[in-house]
């Protein structure tokens, strides 16, 4: 809505049979080739390799980059498009900071900031169409990545300012949401470095949104579920430092608030958040550090 031991060995002897439940395979072999006289004389584990790598020397990845955002934000109703939000390749413009520790526990933050265009109507349906100023999305998520192609779970937590035209009668609106994720990511090695797509799927919790008008309420904004599809490609440059580049496809689905009463001059009027869709892109680039 604009309108915005002993006992140590059995414990042992315990999780190594428990270990294939996390990650790892167990392996025998047998002797002599007679099949009626077999007897297991060794058991191999083999771990996967965000497993193996925690028992040797921590490594870390940084990665610092930068990147653009085509933003598209909808509104609907039964009849169709109510308004919308949007921005222009360049526009919005951000940063962000991704740490992974030996592929297996990983972090991130980001933040874009910039202009973006309104198209709708004044409650009263009179059409509008402005430039915004002062939008400005915040992204922070941490989690686990099971292996180095395999399962990945997350928690996270959004939060995006829509701007604002300055025009009278025009206000902030913030939506803000945690949420819980889980995906899978993918490897693969290539003569110049790797590529790891990855894609996710995500729930959030207590989704609201705040409007910056008269009494300022809240909404409660219903179901709110999103995916992420992204492809990230390490160059190779040395053994440190890579080249990182990034493209993403970020989507989140809105179910719509309930009434919610707000006080504007001195008045009680009863207000809704609509069911919107969001589809925004990003393009990035930067570099990674590994030590």
């Amino acid at each position: 809505m604009k309108r915005k031991s002993k006992n140590n060995n059995k414990l042992f002897t315990f999780f190594i049979y428990i270990v294939p439940l996390i990650g790892a395979e167990i392996s025998s072999y047998y002797y002599p080739i007679k099949s009626y006289n077999r007897k297991i004389i060794k058991h191999q584990i083999k771990y996967y390799r965000a497993y193996q790598s925690i028992s040797n020397k921590k490594q870390w990845e940084m990665n610092l980059y930068f990147f653009i955002l085509k933003e598209d934000y909808r509104e609907y109703s039964s009849s169709g498009i109510i308004d919308r939000d949007y921005s222009n390749w360049g526009e919005l413009k951000g940063f962000g900071i991704r740490g992974t520790w030996n592929k297996f526990i990983y972090g991130k933050f980001e933040y874009a900031y910039g202009d973006t265009h309104y198209v709708g109507a004044t409650w009263s349906g009179e059409p509008l169409d402005n430039d915004q100023t002062g939008t400005w999305i915040v992204n922070m998520e941490g989690g686990l990545q099971l292996s180095s192609s395999g399962i990945i779970i997350g928690l996270g937590y959004r939060s995006w300012n829509r701007g604002n035209s300055g025009q009278p009668g025009d206000y902030d609106e913030i939506y803000y949401w945690p949420y819980f994720q889980v995906g899978y990511k993918m490897e693969f090695s290539t003569t110049v470095g790797e590529i790891s797509p990855e894609i996710s799927y995500q729930y959030a919790f207590s989704p609201k949104m705040k409007a910056f008008l008269g009494s300022t309420p809240t909404f409660d904004l219903g179901t709110v579920t999103g995916y992420r599809v992204e492809l990230p490609w390490i160059i190779n440059l040395s053994y440190n430092f890579n080249l990182f580049m990034l493209y993403r496809y970020q989507y989140w689905e809105i179910s719509g608030s309930g009434p919610t009463p707000a006080v504007i001059n001195k008045k009680t009027y009863t207000l809704y958040e609509p069911p919107s869709k969001t589809s925004n892109h990003y393009i990035g680039i930067g570099i990674q550090g590994r030590f």
